[in-house]
């Protein structure tokens, strides 16, 4: 069996609804549509922060706190 369809095999296995994975069913979220009132959008989401960094096509973010480790995602494993 190849590694990645174990991998999904496990997972699927793993998940709520397999009724494998002993975690106890949650009710769902609520729709929007359910809730009494609509929730309010919070004014400092209307637009990138000014001080953000951009890319030509628009993308923008902005590191709130650099981070203390050293070690960096990579390329993944040669087996997958």
């Amino acid at each position: 069996m190849r590694p990645y369809v174990a991998l999904f095999a496990l997972i699927l296995a793993s998940s709520p609804a397999s009724g494998f994975s002993g975690a106890a069913e949650k009710e769902p979220a609520p729709r929007a549509e359910q809730l009494e009132e609509p929730i309010a959008v919070p004014d400092d989401v209307a637009a990138a922060p000014k001080d953000a960094q951009k890319t030509e096509s628009g993308l923008a973010w902005k590191v709130l706190m650099p981070g203390a480790g050293d070690k960096r995602a990579g390329p993944p494993p040669a087996s997958l």
